[in-house]
């Protein structure tokens, strides 16, 4: 009787990203491939975040939803967005290697511990995990609805759809790509 060699089959893990109304429509049609990981006041790069805990209320990084983002006078006003309103669940093996921890970023990059407490106020960032790529539609398990649109929300929604916003990252990210160890 011939043996056969057992594979051990990774574990997944169940993965949570957090986002808005205003990006709902591309990630349905593109997938996840955004996410600004800052590694300093004014510098970072780009990668979708995850978190291990699916409660909306510990998502500290997401703002306050209608929060006024502080602009130049001659700038138009803008709110943050509801980034809580929408959860996406998705699977990914805990030993992808594209998928890497808030954790490993923050010794890899010597993150200053006043930059990270200021990102990380209420130690949250042990459930955060980065991916190095992007995570098409077929691989989501679940899209949820959590919250309805704000007002200011809708009428960027709606100025998306007739094509006259883009999306503007809130800081220039380094494109090439990012190894953590």
């Amino acid at each position: 009787m011939k043996h056969r060699k057992q594979q051990n089959t990774p574990r997944l893990l169940t993965l949570f990203h957090f986002t808005c109304h205003w990006h709902l429509d591309a990630i349905r049609r593109e997938g996840i491939l955004r996410g600004d990981v800052p590694i300093t006041p004014n510098s970072g790069f780009n990668a979708p975040s995850f978190t291990t805990n699916p409660d909306p209320a510990d998502q500290d990084w997401a703002g306050y939803p209608g929060e006024r983002i502080p602009l130049p006078a001659d700038e138009p006003i803008l709110f943050f967005p509801d980034k809580r309103a929408i959860r996406i669940t998705v699977r990914i093996p805990e030993n992808h290697p594209r998928l890497f921890r808030w954790v490993q970023l923050v010794r890899k990059y010597e993150i200053d511990p006043v930059w990270e407490k200021a990102l990380n106020p209420n130690g949250h960032g042990r459930d955060w995990y980065f991916f190095l790529g992007s995570i098409p539609p077929v691989k989501f398990d679940k899209i949820e609805i959590l919250q309805e649109p704000l007002p200011h929300e809708l009428s960027i929604i709606s100025y998306r759809a007739q094509g006259k916003v883009q999306y503007q990252p809130f800081m220039e990210l380094q494109q090439e790509p990012v190894t953590i160890p």
